[in-house]
């Protein structure tokens, strides 16, 4: 009787391994449907005194992409490298002077989990996603859009989890057999 009042459900370890979670319905999502597509981007050729007058003062974004005229994504430009050059030479010096080419990246495809995964171990607080065949960008990805993710996944899951038919169970009806 206990069993049906909690509705099927059960807490032992057995069933616990296999239900399903927020975490699996994240694995699920490609990050492309959750990416944004109007990017304020640096070029290379920008100094770092444009860069930082259209990041901060213009846009209040604390890091960019940096793109090639082509599309090509290059690296990331961050504000708080900014301290690495002296002031007086930010009219003069390329934004690539302190640019991360080696900031962690993501194809359109990659799921949900792996965009959260790799912002908990990159340096940057934005993901650029670039199309694997060209290096180009295709959008970007900031926690902001995790947490979106991630909450939908969680309103996925608490919709299934109403709506589950538990096994075992049979649909109780008031008409009159006959």
């Amino acid at each position: 009787m206990a069993f049906l009042v909690a509705a099927g459900i059960s807490n032992s370890e057995s069933q616990r391994a296999h239900r399903n979670t927020d975490e699996s319905k994240l694995a699920t999502m490609p990050c492309g449907e959750w990416m944004t597509r109007r990017i304020v981007v640096a070029s290379p050729n920008e100094t770092l005194a444009h860069f930082h007058d259209r990041a901060v003062l213009e846009h209040t974004f604390e890091e960019l992409p940096v793109v090639a005229k082509n599309g090509t994504y290059l690296g990331m430009a961050a504000t708080k490298s900014l301290r690495m050059i002296s002031r007086e030479k930010w009219s003069t010096t390329p934004i690539t002077a302190i640019m991360d080419n080696r900031a962690r990246t993501v194809c359109s495809y990659h799921a949900m989990t792996i965009v959260e995964q790799e912002m908990a171990h990159g340096a940057h607080d934005y993901i650029p996603v670039v199309d694997p065949a060209t290096d180009r960008l295709i959008g970007i990805l900031s926690t902001k859009d995790v947490l979106r993710a991630r909450v939908h996944a969680n309103e996925l899951m608490q919709t299934t989890r109403i709506y589950e038919f538990k096994p075992g169970l049979h649909a109780i009806s008031n008409a009159k057999e006959g």
